[in-house]
């Protein structure tokens, strides 16, 4: 990512230029908090359309939902991630399940 000098925005190399740092997280938790059980799938292209995108491209966006706990490269990386503290999985054995949002992620929600 870099900053376009034009606007002084964040730059994203898929969709343009980011409203401002840490929107994708906001606009995440923001979903979830009106749409608790979304799949990742479903999160992304939202979010790829709130950005200007159509649909999210393969694997765009996917480390919002890895949990660190459960990824030892991650960990090892020093990577504290939103999986997990942000957010949560429904069922933590059924990966096919949706997300919901933890205490700390509804912290994070604009317009309740």
């Amino acid at each position: 990512m870099a900053i376009d000098p034009a606007t002084g925005n964040w730059e994203s190399g898929y969709f343009g230029a980011i409203p401002y740092r840490g929107y994708n997280v906001d606009f995440i938790a923001q979903y979830l908090y009106e749409n608790p059980g979304a799949r990742s799938g479903m999160i992304r292209d939202a979010l790829a359309l709130s950005r200007g995108g159509d649909k999210a491209p393969a694997g765009w966006g996917s480390t919002y939902f890895t949990d660190p706990r459960r990824n030892i490269f991650y960990r090892a990386a020093g990577y504290t991630g939103w999986a997990g503290r942000l957010w949560r999985r429904v069922d933590q054995e059924d990966a096919r399940k949706g997300w919901v949002l933890t205490l700390e992620g509804m912290g994070r929600v604009k317009n309740p």
